[in-house]
């Protein structure tokens, strides 16, 4: 799939998701609501059979878990070592390996303030980044 649409079918998704917004906030008024809405998003969009979308809904878990870390999100993170392993592309594996390791120490990532990160690219450059960091030892804690 080249860049061109493979943007185009990100737009589509992210415009689809802005525009029921409105509508989810009337019927999930409560967080923990909106936290079970979104886990069951993320799972379908895991399970997406365009990559890109799979890598972007990628950066979604990484977010959640970073946000909310006493989150159980065990059956995502299923999907995302599955990811890891067999995905159809070594981008998409690397992803997924990234993510898993943010989601096992949340708190550690967070320092980097990977939640603002403005692109997905700039977001897996600087959690690979710091993943490297920590493998070294490079960093203080």
């Amino acid at each position: 799939m080249n860049t061109t649409t493979r943007k185009c079918v990100l737009l589509i998704f992210f415009i689809t998701v802005l525009s029921t917004a409105q509508l989810i906030a009337q019927k999930y008024g409560t967080e923990r609501a909106r936290i079970d809405y979104a886990k069951k998003n993320i799972a379908y969009g895991l399970r997406s059979e365009n990559n890109g979308v799979v890598e972007s809904v990628l950066i979604l878990v990484a977010k959640l878990k970073m946000s909310h870390p006493p989150e159980n999100i065990a059956n995502l993170l299923s999907i995302v070592d599955s990811l890891s392993t067999s995905g159809e592309s070594g981008v998409l594996r690397y992803k997924a390996y990234i993510i898993s390791n943010i989601c096992a120490d949340p708190a550690w990532f967070a320092e980097e303030d990977l939640l603002h990160m403005p692109t997905p690219d700039q977001f897996f450059v600087a959690a690979a980044r710091r993943l490297e960091n920590k493998m070294l030892g490079i960093s203080s804690r």
